[in-house]
């Protein structure tokens, strides 16, 4: 491969990300939620844990902010599996701009995208930002949940 151009260093940097991801089998769905039919998920610790230093490796540095929407908030009485009515619920739907930023060169891109949360705490707001990051993260990386080589896809 030649040498990158100037500027164009984060889409190389996320093209080596991209690679070593799919050579070692993505980040699997390796835990089982406690709830909700106990399905397989990959938790935000997850994404991070992983993708912490191979981002650092490749020069790239991630800068999540808000992405200029308001944030939209309303509270719900919520209902359990049996209809017993719990408390109050806060819902939060918001947007979230991530930057990917080149270290090398400065060159960036920019992932925008959803998340949503429900709590009946104080905890909405911050599942959906921890969702909307997990999702700026898989979505550009193409992260796999599972093992699988291209031969076994074919």
């Amino acid at each position: 491969m030649s040498a990158p151009q100037p500027g164009v260093h984060v889409h190389v940097a996320m093209c080596e990300v991209k690679k070593i991801l799919a050579k070692h089998g993505g980040i699997t769905k390796d835990r089982t939620a406690p709830v909700g039919g106990g399905y397989q998920f990959r938790g935000i610790d997850d994404m991070y844990d992983v993708l912490c230093g191979l981002t650092a490796e490749q020069g790239l540095v991630l800068y999540p902010r808000g992405g200029g929407e308001p944030r939209v908030e309303y509270q719900e009485r919520g209902v359990d599996r049996n209809g017993k009515q719990q408390g109050l619920q806060t819902h939060v739907h918001l947007i979230v701009e991530v930057d990917f930023v080149s270290a090398v060169d400065g060159s960036m891109h920019t992932v925008r995208t959803a998340g949503e949360a429900i709590d009946t705490g104080d905890k909405a707001t911050n599942k959906a930002m921890s969702a909307a990051m997990k999702y700026a993260q898989i979505m550009p990386f193409q992260i796999p949940a599972t093992c699988r080589t291209w031969r076994a896809v074919m």
